[in-house]
């Protein structure tokens, strides 16, 4: 195994955990690698050569300066995954939710969902804030909203609703009766 293929995709602690490890056994055996090669070189430079061993060096440095870049990235990515289990978390405690008189209601698919199975699968967006949500339902008339290369593709739009979010993360859009569009 090499550190080309150490990017981290882990989703929990058993796989962070994992992952680490298996860091741990490549950089020991790259800075071992290293040491020797290091080693090898000035002997070579003493004897008046060592060109050829020391682009080799050049380039098992460069291996383990990737390896520090990935473990980085690694702590990085573990952090975000604490920090989005925390925001799901405290919002949960907030629901059971209701938001009447809706003019938009914006839902899409979470694509983080995919990588992280414990993360809500969409995500609905009203008067400028987002909630995670697991299942939604809506027995009111929608429309598409496609949006730019780089962003959520697509979304589906619903107007003049209201949306209820109960205890487990289930919405519920609804037809506002009082207002409904002529």
């Amino acid at each position: 195994m090499s550190a080309f293929s150490m990017k981290p995709q882990f989703s929990d602690l058993n796989g962070y955990r994992k992952w680490r490890h298996q860091w741990r056994v490549i950089h020991r055996e790259v800075s071992a690698d290293i040491r020797r090669a290091k080693y090898k070189v000035k002997a070579a430079q003493r004897e008046g050569a060592g060109g050829a061993l020391q682009k080799q060096l050049h380039i098992q440095r460069a291996m383990s300066f990737k390896l520090m870049g990935l473990l980085q990235e690694a702590k990085e990515r573990w952090t975000r995954l604490l920090a989005v289990r925390q925001q799901i978390a405290e919002q949960m405690a907030t629901f059971p939710l209701i938001i009447e008189d809706c003019r938009m209601v914006d839902f899409h698919y979470n694509k983080g969902s995919t990588q992280n199975p414990d993360l809500p699968m969409w995500v609905i967006r009203v008067r400028g804030k987002t909630f995670y949500v697991y299942h939604i339902t809506a027995d009111c008339p929608w429309s598409t909203r496609e949006t730019p290369e780089g962003s959520t593709r697509g979304m589906l739009r619903f107007r003049n609703c209201n949306l209820y979010i109960n205890a487990e993360g289930e919405a519920m859009i609804t037809v506002d009766r009082t207002n409904k569009m002529g």
